[in-house]
């Protein structure tokens, strides 16, 4: 999972576009926990850089490893282990603004 965030507006790539299909959706984002997937993070923090770096400002990135994930899923189950992803997802949702960019990476 990874959230990266400047202090300016947004660019709208995690943004949900109600007119756009689930599977334009799909294309652009994790199908488990609805964050952009790694290609679409890494082309959306590409910009924010540039524009960061032209506009003089700052970002931060945060990038989390659930340690001992395969844990979960061999003694509890995929099913757990999905759960756990879409929970840890929410709640660092919930924790960002809504400009700030959240990824899964995918390798699970």
């Amino acid at each position: 999972m990874a959230i990266a965030g400047t202090p300016r507006a947004g660019n709208g790539y995690h943004m949900r576009d109600p007119s756009r299909s689930r599977a334009g959706h799909l294309v652009h984002h994790d199908a488990l926990t609805g964050v952009l997937n790694r290609f679409w993070f890494d082309r959306a923090f590409a910009d924010l850089l540039t524009t960061s770096r032209q506009a003089g400002t700052g970002g931060a990135v945060l990038f989390l490893d659930l340690e001992h994930f395969k844990t979960v899923n061999n003694n509890f189950g995929h099913a757990a282990g999905d759960a756990l992803l879409v929970c840890v997802a929410q709640r660092l949702c919930a924790s960002v603004r809504q400009n700030d960019l959240r990824s899964a990476d995918g390798r699970r």
